[in-house]
């Protein structure tokens, strides 16, 4: 075999070594591989990839405990960015992830895409659905759910207001339900009104400020009945206590007068009983009653029973 054969034998099976390589090569989504006829392959994923779909990401997953009914759109939306930031899939709802032109990454962005409008169409009640028209992804859903569902800014947080002003803790209601309801408003009030992010110290005062007009919010609305005494000695002290101190300071203090009132049932249970075991010990009838005075039948006073005293309305001796 001559040398030229040998030359062209070792250059076609250096081809062919590289056509394999080639085949089994794996492209990240970051690389610059963009060649646009490039063939598209089936890659396996870092789990930091924002692409990454886990085993546990099925397309019909709940993955907001919130699901829209047309009047909570803010309270939705919250919800289902929390979730979607927690899988990295957030980039893609608000368009900073874009479509890429390579034909080498538009699997993994079709898969992407479809489970998150099934995730999305998942958390909204059957009635709305079927307003919605078909979507293959999901910025153009959401832009559309945004654009129907949210109330003006303005109109919202007077309402907002006047719920808060209104939220008042009932004589049933238990302190950490109370707080509940206030923490559910405020927090879509802060949606409104977020605080200002700056390295000069000003953020700070300005959370320092909301934090104590949610205080005040608080103590406002706390049932005077059974916490007045607790709310003015918060309201004394100087420097205010946090918000935190303030609702640890009134559960402890429902805890207290829960407990107060078992132990005050229990001593009238106990009371009772024994009464009912005096009378049925003395085996009279209804003793005649003159003032302090307890007459027998026959008009003389009861020594045994000198000692107790005497209910005026139904007749039963009080230890």
């Amino acid at each position: 075999m001559s040398d030229d054969d040998n030359k062209r034998k070792a250059a076609e099976l250096a081809a062919q070594k590289a056509a394999e390589a080639a085949k089994s090569t794996t492209f990240d989504h970051d690389s610059d591989h963009d060649d646009p006829d490039a063939e598209v392959i089936y890659r396996k994923l870092d789990p930091s990839s924002p692409y990454f779909l886990g085993s546990n990401d099925h397309s019909g997953n709940m993955i907001c405990t919130v699901k829209l009914n047309g009047e909570n759109y803010e309270r939705w939306a919250r919800s289902m960015r929390l979730s979607l930031r927690g899988k990295r899939k957030w980039g893609f709802v608000d368009g900073s992830i874009r479509k890429p032109v390579n034909p080498i990454y538009l699997v993994d962005w079709d898969a992407v895409q479809s489970t998150l409008v099934q995730w999305i169409m998942n958390s909204i009640e059957e009635n709305q659905k079927n307003s919605i028209p078909y979507f293959e992804e999901a910025k153009p859903l959401w832009d559309l759910l945004q654009r129907r569902f949210t109330v003006s800014n303005g109109q919202r947080q007077q309402e907002l207001k006047y719920e808060l002003a209104q939220c008042k803790q009932t004589a049933t209601m238990s302190v950490a339900s109370y707080f509940g309801k206030l923490e559910k408003l405020w927090d879509e009030i802060d949606n409104y009104n977020p605080v200002p992010a700056c390295i000069c110290g000003m953020s700070e005062e300005f959370q320092k400020k909301k934090d104590e007009a949610k205080f005040h919010d608080f103590l406002f609305g706390i049932n005077q009945e059974r916490y007045g005494n607790l709310r003015s000695q918060l309201l004394a002290q100087d420097p205010l206590p946090t918000l935190d101190w303030a609702f640890k300071a009134m559960n402890q203090e429902e805890q207290l007068q829960k407990r107060n009132a078992v132990v005050k049932s229990d001593a009238v249970d106990v009371m009772t009983f024994a009464v009912q075991g005096t009378n049925k010990e003395l085996g009279m009838r209804k003793p005649h009653v003159m003032g302090n005075m307890v007459f027998r039948s026959g008009g003389e006073i009861d020594p045994r029973i000198l000692m107790y005293r005497v209910c005026i309305l139904s007749g039963l001796y009080l230890v």
